[in-house]
């Protein structure tokens, strides 16, 4: 079984992980890894390894 994590928060296990090499991204709330109020953090990560391959931040749009 792999952990998918990043530095600060545990995101869950891969159970079977694939022998292709699938990514998938997942919301982090971890103010540590740049939430904060009006900014989304998105870490993308390795299914075939469980490593975390990258980290986005991006402003959430403005409502009107």
């Amino acid at each position: 079984m792999i952990e998918l994590r990043c530095a600060h928060r545990k995101f869950g296990n891969l159970r079977r992980p694939s022998g292709d090499a699938g990514l998938v991204e997942m919301l982090c709330s971890s103010r540590w890894c740049g939430h904060a109020q009006g900014v989304i953090v998105l870490h993308t990560f390795d299914t075939s390894t469980g490593s975390l391959v990258e980290t986005r931040a991006f402003r959430e749009p403005r409502k009107e």
